[in-house]
């Protein structure tokens, strides 16, 4: 019963100030305007991502071990991505990038296209581990630890 009473005092009140504005050849508006901004995002996973590297004799004599890690990301960035990567390991020196189609090896920020963004995108990199002096075959925990960025305008 209150809250009619409440909706009844509520209509009869804009009734009243409305009466004034008419007769006077009044009108009021108002208008709004906003922007939503979206910042560009980008998360990895990867899906092919071991959690040790298993080095032979043969990668401690070439010096290094060529592992290919398939990523999935996800970004709502038309300009596409990349991954950049960090050494966490203590049984190599240095790793890079190899790109697939040189079969180079290159810096660590390899990047991708996302010509249908928002969307998930698949991610290959192979990552060259540089082997530390001194470093027999074994099991070793992975090294790498990579995360996207996102492309810049």
């Amino acid at each position: 019963m209150k809250k009619t009473m409440m909706s009844i005092a509520r209509h009869a009140l804009i009734g009243l100030l409305w009466i004034p504005a008419m007769a006077f050849g009044t009108h009021a508006s108002k208008s709004i305007s906003f922007r939503i901004e979206v910042p560009a995002l980008a998360m990895a996973h990867g899906t092919t991502a071991p959690s040790t590297m298993q080095i032979t004799d043969a990668e401690v004599a070439q010096g290094y071990v060529d592992v290919p890690v398939m990523y999935s990301v996800w970004t709502n960035n038309a300009r596409g991505f990349a991954l950049n990567a960090q050494l966490i390991g203590h049984c190599c020196d240095s790793i890079e990038a190899v790109d697939h189609a040189s079969g180079r090896a290159r810096n660590l920020t390899v990047s991708f296209r996302a010509d249908r963004a928002p969307g998930v995108f698949p991610a290959l990199v192979t990552y060259r581990v540089w082997l530390r002096t001194g470093i027999g075959p074994g099991s070793y925990p992975w090294p790498v630890q990579a995360f996207p960025l996102i492309a810049e305008p």
